[in-house]
């Protein structure tokens, strides 16, 4: 069984500081849900007050074959 912990008190946070300049970054606990309140919760938020859906990118970068 699949439990969602919504973690509204990070995504109020993140919300927040969405129009700053400044770089943000998640820390916490391995496995934590740091990566799920990124690519779920956020990027929803995103997705409702969007324009278009061509306003976003999302990159996953651990599928991204690295060349040299």
């Amino acid at each position: 069984m699949n439990m969602i912990i919504k973690r509204d008190k990070y995504l109020d946070e993140l919300i927040g500081w969405k129009h700053t300049d400044l770089i943000k970054i998640v820390t916490g606990l391995r496995r934590c849900g740091k990566s799920f309140l990124l690519f779920n919760f956020f990027h929803q938020h995103l997705l409702s007050v969007a324009q278009t859906k061509a306003t976003l990118l999302r990159l996953l970068w651990t599928t991204l074959a690295m060349k040299h």
